[in-house]
């Protein structure tokens, strides 16, 4: 869905478990379910959301049973089940699904007795229950909280008792409402405390550690192995490359696998040993298969890095090149766990305030940003050029100084704030970008000079304390009207 992600929804499990102390899994499985979509109850569920264009309609039923031609020629018409690989297929199945969200939601956090007790705002927009939910505590209502992926869901409960009375009411819920078998073989409760539980390729579990259980998550057992595999298979294609790929496209599909890999799982907390295990088996494989009478063919020096290789494995000692090609073999025990990121509630592409959160990330110009991406750097260094791009989209594509977005590449000058001479660098604390005009002011000595940048630019109060101040910071004096305070040099050595 809009604006939702695999990293939002492994997010919410890891704060379900560790924080909210819900340590009870109930994983289900609902056999073939794109197979096993009721036609008739997806229509239905189409018109009651509000979606009543008959011609829209019309030509859903039309994609829902197109014919399917099979292996021996004969056309199968289908009457139930949505296409196989069909764009529009994942958006009926949370058509579909979205009839469970609401009614597991129904069952605890929006259960009308919440609507009885005081609530507040939480900092991150959401309501806070917490008032109701101590006292539903004490019922026999079943604390649940779904997190759904797709067709691949979780609900989380606090007990066991309430972990297996959710299983069977959601188990007949889905038969009844939406003709959806469960596999009683892979539907199953797991507790965290004492198993893995895996969602979306991952696998989780919490260990004691004082007096509070902290979570730690994995690559799944076969999605490790079958990227073991994938890895291995590719490492063998670039030691014997294939005639339509050649050497260097076998390493280039080798370092695309490589960094799907990686983008996708860093958030799992053991990443890193996970891929350490993927790294050893790999590059024995390379190793061994790359050996020549006069060496192994990986070696540690190649072609210069682009800027985005430099950022990711720059500094990684296991980075190889293979000789005659020179091309980079990406390292895959080379990475870092990141914090998967939440969801952010004031995000929403169907209300006017929800909207206004993704427009504020629109006020780029990417256009002019993409220019800026492609224009050459000359002699300066890819530090300069990377921090640059970083500092057009910080400044929102507008000078420091004047405020004023820029237009053309040409305007956009990258100033030291404190020079080289005196010891600056290309750091992204040390540079800031202005206008070329403005740039020439804060550069500029002479009376004349001055006078005629400073009737161009015509700078209000603000924008001159803005410019004095990197004056200052270059060693030249303050601007006063038309006269610069020089600075001797002892006050220029302390900068």
């Amino acid at each position: 869905r809009p604006n939702r992600s695999a990293e939002n929804a492994i997010a919410r499990a890891e704060f379900l478990i560790q924080n909210t102390r819900l340590h009870y899994v109930v994983e289900f499985d609902v056999k073939g379910f794109f197979d096993n979509v009721d036609h008739s109850k997806l229509i239905k569920q189409i018109w009651s959301l509000g979606i009543r264009d008959k011609n829209l309609l019309f030509v859903l039923k039309r994609i829902l049973k197109a014919p399917i031609r099979l292996e021996n020629g004969a056309m199968e018409y289908p009457t139930k089940g949505t296409p196989q690989g069909g764009i529009i297929s994942p958006l009926l199945a949370n058509i579909v699904l979205n009839e469970l969200d609401q009614w597991v939601d129904s069952q605890w956090q929006d259960n009308p007795v919440t609507a009885k007790y005081k609530t507040s705002i939480n900092a991150n927009g959401s309501i806070n229950k917490s008032n109701a939910y101590k006292f539903m505590r004490r019922t026999n209502l079943k604390e649940m909280y779904i997190v759904r992926y797709a067709d691949d869901f979780r609900i989380f409960c606090r007990t066991k008792d309430e972990a297996e009375r959710t299983m069977k009411a959601v188990t007949q819920w889905l038969m009844e409402r939406l003709h959806l078998e469960v596999s009683p073989t892979k539907t199953k409760i797991v507790n965290v405390k004492h198993r893995y539980s895996e969602f979306l390729g991952f696998k989780m579990k919490v260990f004691r550690r004082a007096d509070k259980y902290v979570i730690k998550s994995h690559v799944g057992d076969k999605q490790l192995e079958h990227a073991r595999q994938k890895l291995i298979t590719q490492a063998k294609n670039i030691i014997h490359p294939r005639k339509e790929k050649h050497e260097r496209g076998e390493i280039s599909l080798y370092n695309s696998i490589v960094v799907g890999l990686q983008d996708y799982y860093r958030i799992a907390t053991c990443i890193s040993k996970d891929c350490s295990s993927l790294g050893r088996s790999v590059m024995t494989v390379l190793t061994n298969g790359l050996k020549e009478r006069q060496g192994s063919r990986l070696v540690r020096n190649g072609r210069k890095l682009t800027v985005f290789e430099s950022q990711k494995y720059g500094k990684s000692k296991s980075l190889r090149y293979v000789k005659g090609t020179d091309e980079p073999v990406y390292p895959i025990s080379y990475i870092r766990h990141s914090i998967p990121l939440s969801r952010k509630r004031a995000i929403n592409c169907y209300t006017p305030a929800g909207r206004k959160g993704l427009h504020d990330n629109l006020k780029i110009n990417v256009n002019l940003m993409l220019a800026l991406m492609r224009q050459p750097i000359g002699n300066r260094s890819v530090e300069l050029a990377d921090n640059r791009i970083s500092l057009f989209s910080a400044q929102y594509g507008k000078c420091a100084v004047t405020g004023m977005p820029f237009l053309t590449t040409d305007e956009i000058h990258c100033h030291h704030i404190k020079p080289k001479k005196y010891g600056g660098n290309d750091s992204y604390e040390n540079l800031v970008l202005i206008n070329k005009l403005v740039h020439r002011l804060v550069h500029a000595e002479t009376v004349e000079t001055i006078t005629y940048y400073l009737e161009v630019c015509n700078l209000n109060k603000k924008q001159m304390e803005k410019l004095n101040a990197l004056r200052l910071k270059a060693g030249l004096g303050e601007i006063r009207g038309t006269q610069p305070l020089k600075m001797n040099k002892v006050d220029c050595n302390r900068l």
